[in-house]
């Protein structure tokens, strides 16, 4: 696939009010996005409540979402879960279903101690989709997984050739500095700071907001790509 940039709108899961799955809405959802100037979907992350789901109901998740995007939007898969064997799975059919990407946030009740552990769950994930770019999902304040992701990129390098970057959702932005951005991608991922993870290297960023103004995103980051901080700043 090609280089994840621009806005990727970590989409909703439709739901009835009693929690069912209201998947006949997807593709609504996708057509709206893609009019807006949206570039991708990141799907069964926070704002799509994967972990709240059960397991069958985040492949069907992954599936409408591939359908309804039918090539035009590349489609990132969260498959992080606390039992790595079934991320793995969850990775294993995000790839069959033509999926373009898999993310995964690490094990969360039994977390990792070190950052070997932490390289080694992502391995292990990964793995199950060996076909497709693998995203590490940084967001400490709810995983409560600290790791310094620079070094995480680099240990990673060798042990998970399929390792494409990280969504990177904290506030420090300083921390992803030093990653080889020339060989991975940091997909940023907290809204309220979009400017500052753009003007600190990251190439694309993740959001919830994302679904409802992509229009005021874009036109900050067109206005900072000209070189006008001002008006950067007035539309952040």
């Amino acid at each position: 696939m090609p280089r994840l940039d621009g806005l990727i709108a970590a989409t909703f899961t439709p739901m009835h009010d009693d929690g069912r799955l209201r998947l006949e809405l997807v593709p609504e959802i996708v057509e709206r996005l893609a009019a807006r100037g949206v570039a991708g979907l990141y799907v069964c992350g926070s704002t799509g409540e994967g972990p709240l789901l059960t397991g069958a109901e985040r492949r069907e998740v992954a599936e409408a979402y591939v359908r309804a995007g039918g090539g035009r939007l590349p489609v990132v898969v969260q498959v992080g879960h606390t039992s790595l064997a079934e991320a793995r799975e969850l990775a294993a059919h995000a790839q069959a279903v033509g999926a373009d990407a898999v993310s995964a946030t690490p094990p969360t009740y039994f977390k990792p101690a070190a950052l070997d552990d932490v390289v080694a769950s992502m391995a292990e994930v990964a793995a199950g989709a060996p076909e497709l770019p693998f995203f590490y999902y940084h967001i400490p304040p709810i995983t409560g997984v600290v790791v310094d992701v620079a070094d995480l990129v680099a240990a990673g390098a060798a042990r998970v050739p399929n390792l494409a970057g990280v969504k990177f959702s904290s506030p420090l932005v300083h921390e992803f500095a030093p990653i080889d951005r020339e060989h991975y991608d940091v997909l940023f991922g907290v809204d309220e700071m979009l400017l500052a993870g753009m003007i600190a290297g990251a190439r694309g960023a993740v959001g919830s907001t994302y679904n409802l103004f992509p229009e005021a995103y874009l036109a900050a980051m067109a206005a900072l790509e000209r070189g006008d901080v001002a008006e950067a700043r007035d539309r952040q």
